[in-house]
């Protein structure tokens, strides 16, 4: 399974509302870079192909719960999918429910993990609530008062402490207090989030309306802040008792708007032990939402222990890591225009989208050479080969064998989508590409001590034969290593 910086992924708006939102494109600027990517790309370049074995084919990740005693066990809630779990930290995953099943929410019980809610969202694959006593080997059906006029059974979030229950749908929170037997409106209203903290607290976002608090367990409710006002599309409470919120792309900190992480948030989570700790969609905070850094995951979850953070993404992907270290602290780097956005940090190395000059500065010096003009997405440093670099462009990926003195096109066959990540399996030292809309690809490089041979023959299919007797047809490639 990839790590978190494996294949990353942005939602088609959020990525063009950054790209392009406050600059202009330039006439044919698309195009003026395609010409140059084919002029450059050669017939003999090694091709991309689809890479499909990391996804569950499930649809989205909506939701992520992990088990407060197991960090090793977590469970994924997908818009077509049912839900998924896994028992070894994310190297496995298995659908623990009916494939066709729209899960929007999930909530573990703390008091008995082993108590599960699975909430359905508005589609013709909702089905109200499933409950699991027994870790999601088995599931029971909780219809409930939950349909929308339409008729659909709409669930778009849980909140659960012991026999009590709390169901945020379209039309009110209902509460339960005999585990999801029976249940009553507390608070009408169209809700968009509901959440209790570690004791009989609770928060509830109603649309148009505002935040709610509830300290008999959502018996009662009362209005804390009419901010935000157009109902959530994340919220969380951190251990210190701050509640975070988003609506699109603004966020929140008490009610008051505060710096906004990137993109549109439909997920927020606060490390249990220390609550400056953020990951907010595609971002993360290490000071409590002042600043913020791309991480380009859309659901996250951190374990009881904070040991470990499962991630997941539009394209069906899982996979985890431990928290990720510190941001390092570097010089303040100046982008080369006030309408260009940041995309990627990593290292030394600072990438910017948009156009004009400059797409890739190493400590403040622009290193794009020869790229087209077209907006970096991110920016992939060879651990390998001394002096490599790939670069994810709105055309393709693009590789520097020199540092950022020269760049080429890699590979070929790649659609001409925009590529908003890459991810490289060291192992078997395979690139990995994200695009929008042209699903994932991967590429085989080759290490320090090898070069590609091309043996081909103006017969396309004449067959030769090495020292060994194996017989090959032309035209092929060889990976060769230096010395053999």
């Amino acid at each position: 399974m990839p790590s978190p910086s494996a294949i990353p992924y942005f939602a088609a708006a959020a990525f063009i509302a950054v790209t392009a939102s406050a600059q202009e494109i330039p006439v044919k600027a698309r195009q003026l870079a395609l010409d140059s990517f084919h002029q450059q790309v050669t017939k003999t370049a090694p091709p991309w192909a689809p890479f499909r074995s990391s996804t569950t084919d499930a649809g989205r990740v909506l939701d992520l719960v992990v088990d407060p005693r197991d960090a090793n066990v977590a469970y994924a809630g997908f818009d077509v999918g049912g839900v998924w779990k896994t028992i070894d930290g994310g190297l496995h995953w298995t659908p623990i429910t009916d494939d066709a099943l729209a899960i929007g929410t999930l909530a573990i019980d703390p008091l008995n993990p082993d108590i599960l809610y699975a909430g359905t969202i508005a589609s013709p694959y909702a089905a109200g609530i499933l409950k699991s006593t027994d870790a999601g080997a088995t599931w029971s059906h909780i219809s409930g008062p939950f349909a929308t006029p339409t008729g659909w059974l709409d669930v778009v979030s849980i909140a659960v402490r012991g026999d009590q229950v709390l169901a945020a749908t379209r039309q009110a929170i209902f509460r339960s207090e005999d585990a999801g037997k029976t249940w009553t409106a507390t608070l009408t209203g169209r809700a968009s989030k509901v959440i209790f903290d570690d004791s009989a607290k609770a928060f509830a976002a109603i649309d148009n309306v505002g935040i709610f608090q509830s300290t008999d367990g959502g018996q009662t409710w009362l209005a804390i802040s009419s901010r935000p006002k157009e109902g959530p599309t994340a919220m969380a409470l951190s251990s210190s008792g701050v509640l975070y919120t988003s609506v699109g792309q603004r966020f929140y900190k008490n009610g008051n708007e505060i710096a906004a992480p990137e993109g549109v948030v439909n997920s927020i989570r606060v490390n249990p032990h220390d609550p400056d700790v953020l990951l907010a969609g595609s971002s993360q905070s290490r000071d409590g939402g002042q600043t913020w850094t791309r991480i380009s995951q859309v659901v996250t979850a951190f374990s009881s222990d904070a040991a470990l953070v499962y991630f997941g993404n539009d394209n069906g992907q899982l996979w985890t890591s431990t928290p990720p270290p510190p941001l390092e602290t570097r010089p303040h780097a100046t982008a080369p225009s006030p309408d260009r956005h940041v995309t990627k940090i990593v290292g030394d190395y600072i990438t910017y989208s948009g156009y004009g000059t400059g797409h890739i500065f190493r400590n403040g010096t622009d290193i794009s050479a020869n790229l087209p003009d077209i907006p970096v997405n991110d920016l992939l440093i060879d651990p390998d080969v001394n002096g490599t670099l790939y670069a994810a462009t709105d055309i393709g990926v693009y590789r520097t064998a020199d540092a950022g003195a020269t760049w080429q096109p890699l590979g070929s066959g790649l659609p001409h989508a925009i590529v908003t990540s890459l991810n490289l399996d060291r192992a078997t030292r395979t690139l990995e590409a994200t695009t929008i809309g042209r699903g994932i690809w991967h590429l085989p490089l080759i290490a320090s001590n090898q070069v590609q041979v091309v043996i081909s023959s103006t017969v396309a299919g004449a067959p030769f034969a090495l020292e060994d007797g194996t017989i090959y047809r032309s035209p092929v490639t060889f990976t060769w290593n230096i010395g053999s």
